[in-house]
């Protein structure tokens, strides 16, 4: 073989980037073996302690490559990158701009032997990356096995060079503001064996993991190629089948790394060598092809109705409802759960679905009188559909009475408000806007006293009144509002109606005090008739007492003042002239207690006092006035008196909180006792909270701090001395997320999980702080907990990514 050496005569620049050049070849072959033997040396001499160092640092490190990586301007602006550019030279090409609110993932095409396009144009600034995709920062994806050799890995994450793994690219196109852009070499290392000038052979077919994350994150996906990157080395023939084809592949898939049989130019000569051809290479990123959405992990290509979206998990998954993508319209009537009113078809959305309204298969007439916007006169029951619809008529609860009104068709007497119907309707009566007046006269049953026709709205209405065709003589007795004194039978037509006179039912005795001419002595009400007479006695109004001195017959025992009225009438009690002490203990009803003695008089009177014969202990319960701390049972005989403690008819409860010596704990009230005693729990003036910690029987869930009363009263919550945990699981009302359990504490209290009988499941979507993955919810009680899958509410995405056994496609 002719060997074609170099001139002498080669200008500095050129030399220049032969060197920059021979420098990165030696990088990409030869740097990695050298760093790898100079730390071996450095563990065996005597500076072993900075290896130990640096294994520690390494292990620190561990996870930078997945994570962005450690990228360094200052390295990737290096002069030596622009004699690297110049030597082939190198070209990139931009068709289209980018957003920088996005992330990208740049497709690059073909793999070439070493990938110079790709390193020059992404891993420098020698071709201006940054001045043309302004907001943009490119990350070239290398296998991981270069990440784990000592210092070489350090010197090429400073390039801007990450792991390819999936965590590494996700957690780029995971960014939320964007601007990352991961440069991914799609055919990989197998790609390099079919690099040769005049060849293009390219890995695509089976490389779909990185279009799965792209949709995933949302990202977007631009095709980016590099012309006259096959052009740079020649490479020893190795068709598929052929023995050395078979031995690369075998060593590709045990090292992970591709080993091409390549050859190129040298130093000084032209001929062979490990240096790339001068051949240029022109890297142009295409216009970028799909924009995708981010969706949840466990829905990607899939969509509601296949066994990988449950039914029973369908409600809590994003972008799963009646009307989006994922539940196609042609689909939905086959679908369990969808129907109008559950969570696949919102109420919002109600409006705009076709073939939701009220009738059709998606929404069954037994759900419609507990769904929202679903009534007579609304978008979803036009008035058109009314007359054929079940359940549609006025008074049920799709024609509510307050938009009765302003419906058409709606009126008493028509086919929505049925005869039959009226009288336990709503607003249906005579007068009301659903029954006017004009059409009283032909709709039965419209008559004063019916159901139609209340007395309470009588007197506004025309036409209704006593002694008219509407109110009949005959049916006066039987129906209210009808009487003398009445707006139905006014004082001025009395003389020429029909049994209208003082005793019969049209005058009755109790409205005969506010009647005009109807009193004891009057022509209306002659004495010979009087004790025949309801109402007729001295005190009452047909007898007042200016009147007594001058009417026989009245005076105090006789039978128009009988002992029981004595009570309400003027002048007549024991004490007073009409009633002498002497003559006392003849007359009958003469008792403290009695009418006859009033307790105001009490004091004033001789022997009137709890205790004496007078007011015995037996009836003292039923006198007034006789309990302890009043006059008559003073505090310092009370201990000695019978029937005095708290609790008896002589202590009431009312009075309890002002009386001395009546507390929970005293001897006035006793333990036992207690739980029977009304006004007698925590947080009432009887059991002040200061005391609580020392009085027996005082804690939550014990009769004495009732259930109902519990949140509003000072140190009642689970975990205080008032609620001892022991006891949490049976009491009512404690649980997590009520106010006995108060979300700020439930990390500190024993007890207080999901999963266990203070947390129960039905509550956990909505109580703070009950997710998978924190305190309340372990990991390593999901697998037994009931409704923990991944999908919110119990397991949010933000958090699949950090939790075990949480897998996302």
């Amino acid at each position: 073989m002719k060997i074609q050496f170099a001139p002498l005569n080669i200008p500095l620049r050129r030399r220049l980037q032969t060197a920059a050049v021979l420098q990165w070849v030696f990088s990409f072959l030869a740097l990695a073996q050298c760093c790898l033997a100079g730390y071996v040396l450095l563990c065996v001499s005597d500076w072993w302690v900075l290896a130990a160092l640096y294994a520690g640092w390494l292990y620190l490190d561990r996870d930078t490559p997945t994570s962005g990586g450690r990228r360094s301007e200052w390295l990737r602006n290096w002069s030596v990158w622009k004699h690297f550019r110049d030597y082939f030279p190198l070209n990139l090409i931009k068709m289209v701009d980018l957003d920088p609110g996005s992330n990208y993932i740049f497709g690059f095409h073909p793999h070439g032997v070493l990938v110079a396009g790709g390193f020059g144009n992404f891993c420098t600034e020698a071709s201006g990356f940054s001045s043309l995709f302004p907001g943009l920062t490119p990350y070239l994806l290398m296998l991981p096995f270069w990440f784990r050799v000592p210092f070489f890995r350090d010197y090429i994450m400073c390039g801007g060079l990450v792991s390819s793994e999936k965590a590494s690219l996700s957690y780029l196109l995971s960014a939320p503001r964007g601007g990352n852009v991961a440069v991914v070499a799609i055919g990989g290392a197998p790609e390099a064996l079919d690099a040769r000038p005049g060849a293009l052979t390219l890995q695509i077919l089976h490389r779909k993991g990185f279009i799965k994350l792209a949709l995933k994150h949302g990202a977007q996906l631009v095709p980016v190629f590099s012309f006259g990157e096959n052009e740079l080395f020649d490479q020893m023939t190795n068709p598929t089948g052929s023995p050395l084809r078979w031995l690369q592949d075998h060593l590709q898939r045990l090292m992970g790394v591709a080993l091409p049989l390549f050859t190129g130019r040298g130093v000084f000569q032209y001929s062979f060598g490990l240096l790339p051809y001068r051949q240029p290479i022109h890297t142009v990123g295409m216009r970028h092809t799909h924009t995708f959405s981010p969706i949840s992990p466990v829905s990607i290509c899939i969509y509601y109705g296949s066994p990988l979206v449950p039914v029973k998990a369908a409600a809590t998954l994003p972008g799963v409802y009646y009307g989006s993508p994922l539940v196609p319209v042609k689909a939905a009537a086959t679908l369990p759960g969808v129907y109008y009113g559950s969570p696949l078809v919102p109420v919002k959305a109600a409006a705009t679905l076709p073939g939701v309204y009220y009738g059709s298969p998606l929404d069954p007439a037994k759900a419609a009188a507990t769904l929202s916007g679903v009534y007579y006169g609304s978008p979803l029951v036009p008035a058109k559909a009314a007359a054929t619809l079940p359940g549609v008529y006025y008074g049920s609860p799709l024609v509510p009475a307050k938009a009765a009104a302003t419906l058409p068709g709606v009126y008493y007497g028509s086919p929505l408000v049925p005869v039959k119907a009226a009288a336990t309707l709503s607003g249906v009566y005579y007068g009301s806007p659903l029954f006017p007046a004009k059409a009283a006269a032909t709709l039965p049953g419209v008559y004063y006293g019916s159901p139609l026709v209340p007395a309470k709205a009588a007197a506004t209405l025309p036409g209704v009144y006593y002694g008219s065709p509407l109110v009949p003589a005959k049916a006066a007795a039987t129906l209210p509002g009808v009487y003398y004194g009445s707006p139905l039978v006014p004082a001025k037509a009395a003389a020429t109606l029909p049994g209208v006179y003082y005793g019969s039912p049209l005058v009755p005795a109790k409205a005969a005090a506010t009647l005009p001419g109807v009193y004891y002595g009057s022509p209306l009400v002659p004495a010979k008739a009087a004790a025949t007479l309801p109402g007729v006695y001295y005190g009452s109004p047909l007898v007042p007492a200016k009147a007594a001195a001058t009417l026989p017959g009245v005076y105090y025992g006789s039978p128009l003042v009988p002992a029981k009225a004595a009570a309400t009438l003027p002048g007549v009690y024991y004490g007073s002239p009409l009633v002498p002490a002497k003559a006392a203990a003849t007359l009958p009803g003469v008792y403290y207690g009695s009418p006859l003695v009033p307790v105001k008089a009490a004091a004033t009177l001789p022997g009137v006092y709890y205790g004496s014969p007078l007011v015995p202990a037996k009836a003292a319960a039923t006198l007034p006035g006789v309990y302890y701390g009043s006059p008559l049972v003073p505090a310092k005989a009370a201990a000695t008196l019978p029937g005095v403690y708290y609790g008896s008819p002589l202590v009431p409860a009312k009075a309890a909180a002002t009386l001395p010596g009546v507390y929970y704990g005293s001897p006035l009230v006793p333990v036992k006792a207690a739980a029977t005693l009304p006004g007698v729990y925590y947080g009432s003036p009887l059991v002040p909270a200061k005391a609580a910690a020392t009085l027996p029987g005082v804690y939550y869930g014990s009769p004495l701090v009732p259930a109902k009363a519990a949140a509003t009263l000072p140190g009642v919550y689970y975990g205080s001395p008032l609620d001892p945990a022991k006891a949490a699981a049976t009491l009512p009302g404690v649980y997590y997320g009520s106010p006995l359990v108060p979300a700020k504490a439930a990390a500190t209290l024993p007890g207080v999980y999901y999963g266990s009988p203070l947390v129960p499941a039905k509550a956990a979507a909505t109580l703070p702080g009950v997710y998978y993955g924190s305190p309340l919810g372990p990991a390593k009680a999901a697998a037994t907990l009931p409704g923990v899958y991944y999908g919110p509410p119990l397991v949010p995405a933000r958090a699949a990514a950090t939790l075990l056994g949480v897998q996302k496609y």
